[in-house]
Parts: C-alpha cells; sequence; structure tokens
C-alpha cells in the first residue's frame, strides 16, 4: 500500500479523478466522466474490504516498513527505472474516509434536492411520484414479499421491509432498507442501504447493498433485484459480491465455514427481526 501524495487528506485534497469525486470548481461535463456513479458506488461497496487490506497490510509489514519511510531500490531500478514513493498506511486511511465522507454527504445532498423538487412541483418530482405509485401497485398485484412507502414529502426516499422467506437462513427476518433516489436518476443510479443488522456477502459491514438490476433505467428492475440479492439462497460465486469480506470468505470456503456462516446470518435475521 502506498501513495504518491501523502499530504492528501481531506476531499477537497484528493486529486480530482479519484474514484470520480468532483470539485465545485471543475467545469467538466457528466459525458467527460461517464463513469463517476460508477466508481461511487462501487467504492460504497468495497469501502470495508479496503480498509480490511489496509490493517492487514499494516500488521504484516509493521516490522520491516513505517509510514512515511520509502521505497527500497533494487538493484536492476535506476533513476530513469524504477518506483520512488513513500510507505503511508495512515495517509491512505485518511483518503478513504474523506471519499466516503463525500459520497455520504452527496447522498444527503440528494435527498434534500429531492425535498425542495417536491416543494416546488418540479416534473421529475412528479415522476417519480408516478413511478412509485406504479411500483407500490405492481408489488402488490405481483405480491412481493415486501412492504414499500415513501417519503410523505419526498419522492426521491424510499423505505422498504423485505420479508424472509420461510424454511430459509431467512425465516422470520424483516430487513429494513433504504433508496435514496438521485434527480438525475437513471444517470446516477440509487444508494441502497441495508438498515437492519445482517452479516450477508452481499451486504458490507455498512449495510451497503451489491445488487444488479436488469434494467438500470427501470425503477421497478431496481426493486426486483433488491429483493433478489437479499433473499437469494443459492448464489453463484461472483468476485464483484465480495463486499464483506468475513462473510464472502466464510460462504464460499470449507463446508465448516459454510456451516458458519450459515449460522451467522442466522442470528443477524434473529437481531432483525427483534428491533
Amino acid at each position: 500500500m502506498f501513495l504518491r501524495d501523502p499530504q492528501a487528506s481531506t476531499a477537497d485534497d484528493l486529486p480530482p479523478e479519484i474514484y470520480g469525486m468532483k470539485r465545485e470548481s471543475e467545469k467538466d461535463s457528466d459525458d467527460e466522466k461517464p463513469f463517476s456513479d460508477l466508481y461511487n458506488r462501487r467504492f460504497l461497496w468495497y469501502y470495508h474490504a479496503y480498509l480490511q487490506t489496509i490493517k492487514k497490510a499494516r500488521e504484516k509489514y509493521s516490522t520491516m516498513v513505517k509510514d512515511n519511510s520509502s521505497f527500497t531500490s533494487t538493484e536492476f531500478e535506476s533513476a530513469c527505472n524504477g518506483m520512488s514513493g513513500k510507505f503511508d498506511y495512515t495517509s491512505l486511511e485518511r483518503r478513504l474516509h474523506a471519499i466516503k465522507n463525500a459520497i455520504d454527504e452527496e447522498t444527503e445532498k440528494w435527498i434534500s434536492i429531492g425535498v425542495e423538487a417536491f416543494r416546488n412541483d418540479s416534473p421529475v418530482a412528479l415522476a417519480f411520484e408516478h413511478y412509485f405509485a406504479t411500483v407500490l401497485k405492481e408489488c402488490e398485484q405481483r405480491q412481493f414479499p415486501i412492504e414499500l412507502e415513501k417519503e410523505e414529502k419526498n419522492p426521491f426516499l424510499w423505505h422498504m421491509a423485505v420479508f424472509g422467506q420461510p424454511m430459509t437462513n431467512l425465516d422470520g427476518g424483516v430487513f429494513s432498507v433504504t433508496i435514496v433516489f438521485s434527480k438525475s436518476f437513471p444517470e446516477e443510479q440509487p444508494r441502497v442501504t441495508v438498515r437492519s443488522p445482517l452479516f450477508h456477502h452481499r451486504v458490507s459491514p455498512e449495510g451497503n447493498l451489491c445488487y444488479f438490476p436488469a434494467r438500470p433505467a427501470d425503477v421497478r428492475s431496481h426493486v426486483e433485484a433488491i429483493i433478489e440479492a437479499i433473499r437469494d439462497e443459492a448464489p453463484s460465486y461472483d468476485p464483484r459480491t465480495t463486499v464483506n469480506p468475513e462473510a464472502s470468505k466464510l460462504l464460499w470456503g470449507t463446508p465448516e465455514e459454510r456451516k458458519l456462516y450459515n449460522r451467522k446470518l442466522r442470528r443477524s435475521v434473529q437481531e432483525s427481526s427483534d428491533m
């Protein structure tokens, strides 16, 4: 783990291109950085894994290197053929926290913008009122295992309760999920957080849900994908879903580790039903 600029410590100090974050002074359009939102969502998924990687590296190499110590050049390296830099786990960790805080602040801003859009009867707010009514009706008709509601004065903030299916590890569980939509949907995809305690390979320790809608521009597809991600009892291995390293290690480990995963999952389900 190393940084070429160990001085950066806040969101404003970060290089503007890192993880798609933008500064107010930047004039580039979204078309010039089409993957900014993707970077931010993936960062939320893997934030805990990044921190764990730093922790493991710091512990493993604690006797060999210290923060701010320079890389050691090898025999084949010269001034024009080498990698100069310093080990700086502390600064790297600080950068990750700054990025996470900036994305969280952006999500809170989406909520505030949604309230303002509703207050002004903007067309996009009216459209999301329609989206919600349509999705709610379809969920009821198709008997989806959920309860769905939105904030009274913010059609961009949805709350969903997902019910665990009987005779599975999720039996008896009720999982609270928050969906925050951007006014710029679908260019900016929703931020989805599982509020209930859940030891699940698709749910990061911070509650960020890893899911893949079949049709990213369709609101109902997001709801369906969220349900599928939480209730999937026979997942296929997908390295993209490694958002909870401990849970993934147990799930894809030995038979004994898989049993431990199931026990921890059921224990967290019990906790969710007790809330």
